[in-house]
């Protein structure tokens, strides 16, 4: 989607199924072909450029992929501590009535 961004080209997201309390699919991006093929063409002919930290294969997107990741675990990190301190607060708090 982010290229789509960048080359101005209209795009439509559809929003997968439900699946109740499983979640549900993921959404999709749809392209009209002749746009998609345009695109192609435009990055291969080098009239469009990709920032690199978008790219899984250069040093940018690799530190990128590192950044995100290491959010994701800080974040794992704070509802451990927060679950931590409040469960056994309230498991007291039961016991005590």
């Amino acid at each position: 989607m982010r290229v789509a961004i960048l080359a101005d080209i209209p795009y439509e997201v559809r929003h997968g199924e439900s699946r109740g309390i499983y979640g549900g699919d993921p959404p999709t991006c749809r392209f009209s072909p002749e746009e998609a093929r345009r695109v192609a063409l435009d990055l291969r002919e080098g009239r469009l450029e990709i920032d690199p930290s978008w790219l899984p294969d250069t040093p940018e997107g690799r530190e990128a992929e590192r950044r995100l990741n290491r959010a994701g675990r800080h974040g794992d990190l704070v509802f451990a501590g927060f679950f931590a301190a409040v469960m056994p607060a309230a498991l007291i708090g039961l016991l005590v009535r």
